[in-house]
């Protein structure tokens, strides 16, 4: 929660920054398992943003009830939180992110990059230079999943799928394959191109994850 306040000139209405968006996500993560561990965290956050506010409601002598709307709703909601009845799951990630909410900035674009990369690559002789960029972001993204402790269901449905195209097509025998797939469906598309000038387009398919493009 950050530590600001802001009081308008008519001193009647006090707004906490972040008491909205804390209660937002701790209401989010007790929806929810929880693993012991990540309930204790939650305790001590929750308590923590309780006593900011007390301090500021004692500073500037007033009480909730001079909090704007949201803040005081978001505190009434923290302060009748009883974690001791909140059921823990040793099962459940520590790491205290709801399921289906872990996207990666880029990744989406990063994809499409590639995906572009197959119609040049083919032209210029380039597949081999595709084939590493692939490995190489499996690799990070695998990193990054396992350093910050992310669970399959914590990743949102476009992310698994984007995840899972770049682990399958990182092995070696599986890109081959590919290749192999484009070669097939772009001789399709020249013969039906040829068969039928009159609906000529470019020939290049393109096959993402879950989904088949043709440009």
């Amino acid at each position: 929660m950050t530590r600001s306040i802001g009081i308008p000139a008519d001193m009647h209405t006090i707004r906490i920054n972040g008491l909205v968006k804390t209660a937002t996500r701790v209401r989010q993560e007790l929806s929810g398992p929880l693993s012991g561990e990540r309930r204790a965290v939650l305790r001590n956050q929750v308590s923590r943003a309780l006593q900011q506010v007390d301090d500021i409601l004692r500073q500037a002598g007033t009480t909730v009830e001079a909090l704007a709307a949201p803040s005081r709703k978001a505190y009434r909601f923290l302060s009748t939180l009883d974690f001791d009845a909140v059921k823990s799951s040793e099962a459940a990630p520590s790491n205290g992110r709801p399921a289906g909410s872990v996207s990666f900035r880029g990744l989406r674009r990063a994809l499409e990059g590639m995906l572009d990369r197959f119609v040049l690559a083919e032209k210029h002789g380039r597949l081999e230079e595709v084939w590493r960029h692939i490995c190489s972001h499996s690799e990070h993204l695998e990193t990054v999943i396992r350093k910050d402790s992310i669970t399959p269901e914590q990743l949102t449905r476009p992310t698994r799928e984007i995840r899972a195209w770049l682990a399958y097509f990182a092995q070696r025998d599986h890109f081959e394959d590919y290749v192999g797939a484009l070669h097939t469906a772009t001789s399709c598309f020249v013969d039906a191109g040829e068969a039928c000038p009159s609906r000529q387009a470019k020939s290049m398919s393109v096959f993402g994850p879950c989904a088949v493009s043709i440009a």
